[in-house]
């Protein structure tokens, strides 16, 4: 394993591997936390590949195999950047390992209910995340966050107390086995985090022979470039050690500073000396110096491609970055479509001028681009400002409003062309995503084949959604920038509108003209490949589409133009605003003559919408206006705070909680009221305020006569039992219009800490066998899906009905002829409260069944029951072995007849 390790990290992963920490980390089966910290450069993150593999191999269990997943925040990459998507990762990693937790993500494919934005709220991932994190069936888990410091600030800390507060709580109620392990640069701090407990604590720095690590490197490096140079041994000597001396225990400069010496070096001992007196000391004075090293005709193209780099919302081809720099030039001349543009403005080897202009700054990897690290960003932004070379700093200085103000440009120049300007659509929806034509009705006059035909309405009749899709498919690989700059560049323009010039404000207000080519190429792109589930819109005008992006300068400017405009326009502006969370235009819109409660789209109004996606300020300026009712009842009658109890969005929540108008108890469609979606949506936070609320009924009623405890029972949702089981007005007994109480939800879902939960609240009515309408009790129900644990639960608790027969004379033993295996059925005997010859109403016993089942297991295990009746007639006068027989169950019959002999 460590001899495939690059050589400037096998030492470390082998340091890791021997140290304490780690050793107490990796042997402690519970959940635990190891957090290991590394200077940049150090090579942190080949570290968490290298552990990863490490841990895949290790087995904490003996039933079953460790499970790893893991995460590299990136911030230059737009989908690695925040917490919300470290939590969307290691769900889907989890899922595709333990496909029996699906039922945690259950909701989130209810769309109708919860929205396609549902994966992008933190809360709502972090409760599925949390629910599979407790469930006894995950088995031993390896969580590995890598570059958590890559994380953005906010959703960081509130990521990491959010699994702070998860290990202490699963610590001291559970035995389960989850190891987070985290890497970090050394200035963030994690550990005040922590209450009742201290993760293990690992600091690269402590390893004194990671100077051996780096010795390594330079000294495999140093021996190349001798080779090549045919240095003298006494060069090679001084070299590697003035070179060890400098790196200061810093892979990346050490890497830097061979590439210089790579260029450079020649056999002279005064070209040597040159060389070493004027390397640069640390990273800073290494960019500095590749900087320095433009030449001035050069430096607006590094400058360019430097704010692409560090703008961008995920690497770009090569490709891209030619067609956005030649874009960029295309605007200042005022050429209009894109052979002009290549023709004149594409260089013709862009990855040779990358390199000749910037060199080892950026790394090309697959074709796409990058920094060569992130601390070249932070350079570029901010230290950059520090250096006494004010024209380098004039020059390369990163500004993120201009970064974004020249990816927003070349965006819109490139969308702007001639070649956009006809209907890209109707042109592709001819031709399938692989470039071929579908077949027409004129190419198919003789058809006389069924199934040929059939196929050509099909194609006439697919869906255009479809369609799109394909279309958009082929678009993009005929146009290289086109999925970028139709995705992108309204972002970009948002960022970098106030310093936008009004050449460029002018060309993203004719970019958003409702009946333009221009706009339904790029806008029906964009709608079509981010997944919005809804009906691509017929409503979208210049308006909306700038409430929709936050653009409120082009707000403002439409809004001055046209004082009276279109109530429809204005209601939509509002909406979209509102769901994207765009505060600004939010309160520019509500200075209008705007009818905030519009049913504009989806039967939803603006505050019902931001209330869904949990956009708090937005939701306080919209319930703060006079026009809004904050009682409104959209789609499914279901109200702003029905919307942001199911989504688990606390502080709008309070918000509305806290204002004397909000009904807290309005009931939907189905008779659910905001506790249910706090319930359904495994939200305990919210269930807490809801529930103690003096407006809220904790035993109202839905549709099918369910509590919302009734719910949380079912889903096994120990938390939000618990909030009930802490408010003395909870019915833990009431029955539903089924007659079935709670204990039978949680019992046929073997939550067997909810059975617990109950029992030790001393609320549980065990008096008499509470049984549903078809007559059937919490243990029956237990043993249809098979739940071994529940049922031992159940009879340890003393809980009645163990043999207690249902309105078919049918005993939970008959049940659990049912579930996949043969253990409910030992455990329902070994109680010595089942009687095995019991009759149904067809004068059957468990053992006709188990011999009709043809299940071998089953049938072997009832006859090693004392007292079975192997010869017990039905009311036919039917045995058994008979039964068997007519229903063609040799297998079984064999095993009754060898047991009469």
């Amino acid at each position: 394993m460590t001899s495939s390790l690059p050589a400037r990290v096998a030492g470390t992963c082998q340091w890791i591997l021997k140290h304490p920490q780690y050793d107490a980390w990796a042997t402690e089966n519970q959940v635990t936390m190891l957090w290991i910290t590394g200077h940049p450069g150090c090579g942190k993150t080949i570290l968490s590949s290298y552990l990863t593999e490490q841990l895949g191999s290790q087995g904490l269990s003996a039933s079953r195999d460790p499970l790893v997943c893991f995460f590299f925040c990136n911030d230059t990459i737009e989908n690695q950047r925040d917490a919300k998507a470290v939590l969307r990762s290691l769900i889907f990693q989890i899922l595709m390992e333990r496909r029996d937790l699906i039922g945690h993500v259950k909701p989130l494919l209810d769309y109708d209910r919860n929205g396609e934005h549902l994966l992008k709220s933190y809360d709502r991932l972090w409760s599925i995340f949390c629910a599979i994190a407790s469930d006894v069936h995950l088995g031993p888990a390896n969580i590995i966050i890598d570059a958590l410091d890559e994380c953005e600030k906010t959703s960081r800390s509130r990521l990491v107390q959010s699994i702070a507060n998860l290990i202490d709580r699963l610590r001291s109620t559970t035995s389960r086995c989850v190891r987070f392990l985290i890497t970090s640069r050394p200035y963030l701090t994690i550990t005040d985090c922590f209450t009742n407990y201290e993760p293990h604590l690992l600091h690269l720095e402590e390893r004194q022979e990671i100077d051996a690590d780096v010795r390594l490197v330079i000294s495999q490096r140093v021996e190349k470039i001798a080779k090549k140079t045919k240095a003298k041994q006494e060069t090679i000597f001084l070299l590697e050690r003035s070179l060890s001396k400098n790196a200061d225990r810093t892979f990346l400069w050490a890497k830097f500073a061979l590439d210089i010496l790579d260029e450079e070096l020649t056999t002279a001992p005064e070209d040597f000396h040159r060389i070493l007196e004027e390397m640069p000391r640390d990273l800073e004075a290494t960019y500095e110096r590749f900087l320095n090293k433009v030449q001035a005709g050069q430096q607006e193209f590094a400058t360019n491609l430097l704010r692409l780099m560090i703008a961008t919302f995920r690497p770009l081809t090569l490709d891209e970055v030619s067609i956005i720099d030649a874009a960029s030039r295309t605007a200042e001349t005022g050429r209009r479509t894109l052979a002009d543009m290549e023709r004149h403005h594409l260089r013709t080897n862009i990855r040779a001028d990358i390199h000749n202009v910037l060199g080892p700054l950026v790394r090309i990897s697959d074709s796409k681009v990058y920094l060569v690290h992130i601390s070249l960003k932070e350079f570029l932004c901010t230290s950059i400002r520090r250096i006494p070379d004010q024209q380098l700093s004039t020059q390369y200085h990163m500004n993120m409003p201009q970064a974004n103000l020249f990816l927003a440009s070349a965006g819109m120049t490139y969308l702007s062309l001639d070649d956009f300007s006809e209907d890209l659509y109707a042109k592709n929806r001819s031709s399938s995503s692989d470039g071929s034509s579908q077949p027409t009705i004129d190419d198919h006059e003789g058809i006389e084949d069924l199934d040929d035909s059939m196929n050509i309405f099909g194609t006439l009749l697919q869906d255009n959604e479809e369609l799109d899709a394909g279309a958009c498919t082929t678009i993009a690989q005929r146009f290289s920038l086109f999925e970028y700059s139709a995705t992108s560049w309204a972002r970009h323009f948002a960022e970098s509108q106030d310093i936008a010039p009004q050449s460029v404000r002018e060309l993203a207000l004719r970019l958003s003209e409702k009946h333009t080519t221009a706009f339904s190429n790029w806008f029906r792109f964009l709608w079509t490949t981010k997944g919005i589930n809804m009906s691509f819109p017929s409503d979208f005008d210049a308006l909306v589409v700038a409430g929709f992006f936050n653009h409120h300068v082009s707000l403002e400017t439409i809004l001055n133009k046209t004082p009276s405009m279109n109530d429809n326009s204005l209601a939509s502006a509002l909406y979209w605003a509102s769901r994207n969370g765009n505060f600004h235009s939010v309160l520019r819109l509500l200075q209008t003559a705007v009818k905030p409660d519009s049913k504009t789209v989806d039967r939803q109004s603006s505050l019902c919408t931001a209330a869904q996606f949990g956009h708090f300020d937005v939701v306080k300026a919209l319930a703060a206006d006079d026009r809004v009712d904050i009682n409104f009842e959209g789609k499914d009658r279901r109200t702003p705070l029905s919307m942001a109890a199911g989504n688990g969005h606390t502080e709008p929540v309070r918000l509305l909680l806290s204002d004397e108008r909000t009904k807290a108890d309005v009931e939907d469609s189905r008779g659910r009221t905001p506790l249910f979606w706090a319930v359904d949506g495994h939200h305990p936070i919210v269930t807490r305020l809801l529930a103690s609320d003096h407006r809220v009924d904790v035993n109202h009623v839905d549709n099918h006569g369910r509590t919302p405890f009734s719910w949380a029972a079912e889903e096994g949702n120990e938390d939000v039992v618990a909030t009930f089981l802490r408010i003395p007005g909870t019915d833990v007994d009431r029955a539903d219009d089924l007659g079935r109480t709670p204990l039978s939800w949680a019992a046929a879902r073997g939550h067997t800490p909810v059975i617990k939960q109950l029992k030790r609240s001393k609320r549980l009515d065990t008096s008499h066998s509470h049984k549903d309408d078809t007559g059937r009790n919490a243990i029956g129900w237990a043993a249809w899906t098979g739940q071994n644990d529940a049922i031992k639960q159940l009879i340890k608790y003393k809980v009645p009905g163990v043999d207690e027969e249902d309105e078919s004379k049918w005993t939970p033993l008959f049940w659990a002829l049912e579930a996949p295996n043969s253990t409910t059925i030992a455990t329902l005997l070994d109680t010595g409260l089942v009687n095995v010859n019991h009759k149904d109403h067809n004068g059957r016993t468990a053992l006709f069944w188990a011999a009709g089942y043809g299940n071998r297991e089953m049938l072997q295990t009832l006859l090693a029951t004392e007292g079975i009746d192997a010869w017990a007639t039905d009311n036919e006068g039917r045995t058994p072995l008979s039964w068997a027989l007519r229903l063609g169950k040799q297998g079984t019959a064999a095993l009754l007849e060898n047991s009469s002999q």
